[in-house]
């Protein structure tokens, strides 16, 4: 991925955020991310995607992973059900796609390597099809950590 690409993918996931918060300015996002001004700067400077923050943020909100980095699917994620005098609730295969994406996350930040974007989510992806045709219902750690350093 091109730094352009990068610097891009970037703008498109601040803008949407930017139209969430109802904010004009990026700066103006450091408090929805929970981090401060300096490092909005630093990620548009590096052209990287704080993918904690955006997990985290999407978490918190329940605003989908996909829509925010993609800008496809529902903007909101429910986890709710409604029948008339009945509520379920449902945890979604989105919800075991942001469980692997933390984990590569915090897989990247301990073994110190970077990926970019395309390779995250490709790894993503791949982790998550494994899970479906194993039918199980988590990843091992140290196989994500293993996975992180071979592509690294």
């Amino acid at each position: 991925m091109t730094e352009e690409t990068r610097s891009d993918l970037l703008r498109q996931v601040l803008d949407r955020l930017k139209t969430l918060e109802g904010v004009r300015s990026d700066v103006d996002l450091a408090e929805p991310l929970a981090t401060n001004r300096r490092n909005i700067a630093a990620w548009k400077e590096r052209g990287t995607l704080p993918w904690d923050r955006l997990y985290d943020y999407c978490q918190r909100t329940q605003v989908s992973l996909e829509w925010l980095l993609n800008g496809r699917g529902a903007t909101q994620v429910t986890q709710l059900v409604a029948e008339p005098g009945v509520v379920y609730r449902l945890d979604t295969d989105q919800d075991v796609v942001y469980r692997i994406a933390a984990d590569v996350y915090r897989a990247l930040q301990q073994s110190d390597t970077p990926l970019n974007p395309d390779k995250f989510a490709q790894m993503v992806r791949l982790l998550h099809r494994d899970l479906l045709h194993t039918r199980g219902t988590q990843i091992a750690f140290e196989k994500i950590l293993e996975m992180v350093k071979l592509a690294g």
